[in-house]
C-alpha cells in the first residue's frame, strides 16, 4: 500500500502558498513552506534507518545547512537529493516542510509532496545566524494550534561539517589560491593596498548590523591580489600599508554579483605589521570568473580572466 501522508490543518502560522524568509520558519505538520536559500555546507551521508516496510526509508539521508538573508537551519538531503546540490548552491523549495526528523532533530525538507530545484550559484546574502533548527519550540498557550519560540538552544549550527570547498578548514593559504565557497575557511595574510569610498547600508531587512556601511579595499600578498571587504568598524581599522591576518575568512560572491574575500559574522581579521611585506598586483582573484568543476562539482575552477588588474582600483605599479 502506497503511504500518504494525512492532510493537517497548518499550524505554523504559514499561509500554503505563500513564500518565507527562513526566520519564519515554525515546526508544523503540512507541506508549506515555500522558500528559497543558499546551501553553505553539507555534512557526511547519514547511515539508512532500519527498515520498516517502506523502500524509500531506507535510503540515505545528508545533513545541510542552509541560510538566507535572514536566518539559516538544516535541510535535509534524501536520496537522489544528497549528490543534486552542493554548497554555493541556491535552492527553491516549493511546498517544504519544517519539522522533527530522527533523533528529535528540527530540520527542513522537501517530503514526499515537496520538490527542490538548483535556480543558482553563489550569489544570495545570507546570515548563520540564528538558526532556526537551534530553536526550543513550545505550543503557544493562546492558541494550540501553534507553536512560538520558547528558547535558543545555539545561535548556530551545532553540528559538525566537513569543508568541501577545496580548501581545509585550519590552513592557511596565498591568496592565489583562493577559490569562490559558502564556508568560513580563509585564513590568510595579506597587505591593504587601497581603500574605495564607503558604500552605503543596503535597505533594512530586520538585522541592524546588515545596515552597517561597508568599505571596498585592495589587498594583496606575494602572489596575488583581491578585493576584501571591510564591514561596520572594520572600515577603520585598518589602512593602507596594514599588514592584517584573516582567520576564517570568506571568498564568495557579494552584493551585484561581486567576488570578495571577507570576514564575515564567523572570521577575525587583525593587524598584525605594516609596509614590510612583498605583493604583486595581478591576478587580481576577485576579477576571475569561475565555473563548477566537470570531474567534482564541489569545486570551483577558473574560466576566465574578466581583468588582470582590479576593475575598481587604479594600478599602483
Amino acid at each position: 500500500m502506497a503511504h500518504k501522508e494525512p492532510d493537517a490543518p497548518g499550524v505554523s502560522g504559514i499561509s500554503s502558498g505563500s513564500t518565507v524568509k527562513l526566520k519564519d520558519l515554525a515546526p508544523a505538520a503540512t507541506n508549506n513552506v515555500n522558500t528559497t536559500f543558499i546551501v553553505l555546507d553539507k555534512a557526511a551521508r547519514a547511515p539508512p534507518p532500519p527498515p520498516h516496510g517502506r523502500a524509500d526509508a531506507r535510503e540515505e539521508t545528508c545533513l545541510a545547512l542552509v541560510a538566507d538573508e535572514t536566518a539559516a537551519a538544516h535541510f535535509l538531503l534524501w536520496g537522489a537529493e544528497r549528490d543534486a546540490f552542493e554548497p554555493g548552491d541556491i535552492v527553491r523549495l516549493t511546498g517544504g516542510i519544517f519539522s522533527y526528523h530522527r533523533s528529535n532533530s528540527l530540520v527542513l525538507r522537501a517530503g514526499r509532496r515537496g520538490r527542490a530545484e538548483k535556480v543558482g550559484e553563489f550569489t544570495m546574502l545570507f546570515v548563520e545566524t540564528p538558526n532556526m533548527s537551534e530553536v526550543k519550540w513550545v505550543r503557544d498557550p493562546g492558541d494550540p494550534r501553534r507553536m512560538v519560540q520558547e528558547a535558543v538552544v545555539s545561535p548556530h549550527s551545532q553540528p559538525d561539517v566537513p569543508v568541501v570547498s577545496g580548501i581545509n578548514s585550519g590552513s592557511t593559504v596565498k591568496l592565489k589560491d583562493l577559490a569562490p565557497a559558502a564556508t568560513n575557511n580563509v585564513n590568510t595574510t595579506f597587505i591593504v593596498l587601497d581603500k574605495a569610498a564607503r558604500a552605503p547600508p543596503p535597505p533594512p531587512h530586520g538585522r541592524a548590523d546588515a545596515r552597517e556601511e561597508t568599505c571596498l579595499a585592495l589587498v594583496a600578498d606575494e602572489t596575488a591580489a583581491a578585493h576584501f571587504l571591510l564591514w561596520g568598524a572594520e572600515r577603520d581599522a585598518f589602512e593602507p600599508g596594514d599588514i592584517v591576518r584573516l582567520t576564517g575568512g570568506i571568498f564568495s560572491y557579494h552584493r551585484s554579483n561581486s567576488l570578495v574575500l571577507r570576514a564575515g559574522r564567523r572570521g577575525r581579521a587583525e593587524k598584525v605589521g605594516e609596509f614590510t611585506m612583498l605583493f604583486v598586483e595581478t591576478p587580481n582573484m576577485s576579477e576571475v570568473k569561475w565555473v563548477r568543476d566537470p570531474g567534482d562539482p564541489r569545486r570551483m575552477v577558473q574560466e576566465a580572466v574578466v581583468s588582470p588588474h582590479s576593475q575598481v582600483f587604479k594600478p599602483l605599479q
